[in-house]
């Protein structure tokens, strides 16, 4: 069986029962902190601003395994239960398990100023 993800399962969710049935959030209109950034002329990197969303626990770092390097362990971020009201984690199709954060584009605004307060903490 493949998996989806969440955003195809919103989709084909919202196909059936309407998103506002599904708490109104479009899981398809999502992007990624590098790109909303720079969407919205906001002049610091998608690192200092992970290590913002970390300090807010809205993000965690995690390791897994390498597949191809016995021994090595490959780090990457997810959303944390409280940042999944921003974004999803969404699967690297070239690893599964492995997860990136892709924020909602219509709430950004609202994570950015969490992001841009967390500047001077």
């Amino acid at each position: 069986m493949h998996r989806q993800g969440a955003p195809a399962l919103y989709r084909m969710l919202t196909r059936f029962f309407g998103s506002e049935a599904l708490g109104g959030d479009d899981l398809t209109n999502t992007d990624s902190i590098t790109n909303l950034l720079k969407s919205h002329n906001v002049d610091i990197s998608a690192v200092k601003a992970n290590k913002i969303l970390v300090g807010l626990g809205l993000l965690v770092d995690k390791e897994r395994p390498s597949a191809k390097y016995a021994g090595k362990i490959k780090k990457y971020k997810a959303l944390t239960d409280q940042g999944l009201r921003y974004g999803v984690n969404v699967e690297n199709p070239s690893s599964p398990g492995q997860t990136t954060p892709h924020y909602f584009v219509d709430s950004f605004a609202e994570l950015l100023g969490l992001i841009l307060g967390g500047i001077n903490r």
